[in-house]
């Protein structure tokens, strides 16, 4: 399978027609997909047009709460199950109360 083609800052500023500080805060922020490597910030053609067409990038926020949310609950009702110590539980209660479930408010996708 063929890797797509990495694309720097400037390359991706002068495709936006934005400055490089722009792509560089939008990439930081997840508004626009992008890796880091090395460093700098790379990008593919395919995630410059997403953010031309005004689509979110696929591993936004949005895109990862649903799993990892659905992830911890499966594992709290596992240490549940197997009888492990409550503060364990409760840990997992913690991190899905102080992290996930804001997450999930301003997402949209509360339970």
């Amino acid at each position: 399978m063929n890797q797509p083609k990495l694309l720097s800052t400037d390359e991706a500023s002068k495709i936006l027609g934005i400055s490089t500080r722009t792509v560089k805060t939008y990439a930081g922020r997840g508004r626009l997909q992008a890796q880091k490597i090395a460093g700098a910030w790379k990008f593919t053609e395919e995630s410059l047009t997403r953010f031309l067409k005004g689509e979110k990038p696929r591993d936004s926020l949005g895109a990862l709460v649903p799993g990892l949310a659905r992830e911890l609950r499966e594992l709290r009702d596992y240490l549940i199950q197997i009888r492990v110590k409550p503060e364990a539980i409760q840990d997992v209660d913690d991190i899905l109360r102080d992290y996930i479930q804001p997450m999930e408010t301003i997402t949209g996708q509360s339970q």
